[in-house]
């Protein structure tokens, strides 16, 4: 892909305004370790407009209509907003930790361009409990029926397609959870790289990136913070240093329910009979 065709894909940014505080971290690894990428950025949040000026480059932020608009809305109003053919989605507590591979990136557009029937193409690796790792495969075909098929993973996406796959009353979590059962019946090719060895936005994901609950992951963002020199106090937000998983509230529990019945309807019940099994047959 030549520079000429940079406009076929844009860079979306998934953030909100009480996260404006991980910008400066995110755009601060994203400059060392993609410093030459040349694709249009944009931040999606609800109200701030600063005309961020990093890494010599323009960030555009794209804001909501409405102070009401769930996150779905306002990742439809982003998307919507683009002309691009992909979109590369990153969420912005992704704070990249070694080199992004451009020319990787390059040849997953044109394998798109030569692949009509794809969807998707996970720049890491995805449902890897349902796959094998075949780290000397080109690529990986997720399997149908499988959890987290829509997934929040790094990825270039079809913007039509991520388009028709998100609700307006989604959440993120909702979104991975309920949003794959959307794609049961959806005609079209889901990818990834086919191992984690490959992974090709190389971020700390062990906790989903350097926030973890509302609070920043004590050992992913310390070390980059006094690295880059940043005016960021953790304490404000708060942080965590444990890596294991924190227990939902019931409340919590009922309302994704309930948002998964709104999403989905009777499809939510995937997730109950799923836990279930979980449960019983611990897998």
């Amino acid at each position: 892909m030549t520079k000429e065709n940079n406009k076929d894909i844009t860079i979306v940014i998934n953030s909100c305004d009480s996260y404006s505080d991980v910008w400066p971290l995110f755009l601060s690894a994203f400059g060392e370790y993609w410093s030459g990428c040349e694709y249009p950025i944009i931040i999606n949040t609800e109200f701030i407009k600063d005309n961020l000026k990093v890494i010599d480059k323009n960030i555009d932020i794209h804001n909501v209509n409405n102070i009401d608009d769930a996150w779905g809305s306002r990742l439809l109003q982003t998307l919507n907003s683009i002309s691009s053919e992909y979109v590369l989605l990153l969420f912005d507590d992704y704070i990249l930790e070694s080199e992004v591979d451009d020319e990787a990136i390059k040849k997953i557009i044109s394998f798109l361009d030569d692949n009509k029937d794809a969807a998707v193409y996970y720049l890491n690796s995805v449902c890897n409990q349902t796959h094998k790792d075949e780290p000397n495969l080109p690529y990986r075909v997720l399997k149908n029926y499988v959890d987290y098929r829509l997934n929040s993973a790094p990825a270039i996406w079809r913007r039509r397609d991520l388009i028709a796959l998100t609700g307006e009353g989604d959440n993120p979590w909702a979104w991975e959870v309920f949003g794959s059962y959307r794609t049961y019946t959806y005609k079209k090719t889901f990818y990834s790289v086919p191992s984690i060895s490959r992974n090709l936005f190389p971020y700390d994901y062990r906790k989903g990136g350097a926030i973890y609950r509302g609070k920043w992951v004590e050992d992913v963002v310390v070390p980059k913070i006094e690295k880059y020199q940043l005016n960021i106090d953790i304490t404000t937000r708060g942080a965590t240093s444990k890596i294991v998983p924190e227990k939902r509230t019931l409340m919590w529990k009922i309302n994704f329910l309930l948002l998964g019945y709104k999403m989905v309807g009777f499809k939510s019940l995937f997730f109950v009979f799923n836990a279930i099994r979980s449960k019983v047959y611990g897998r």
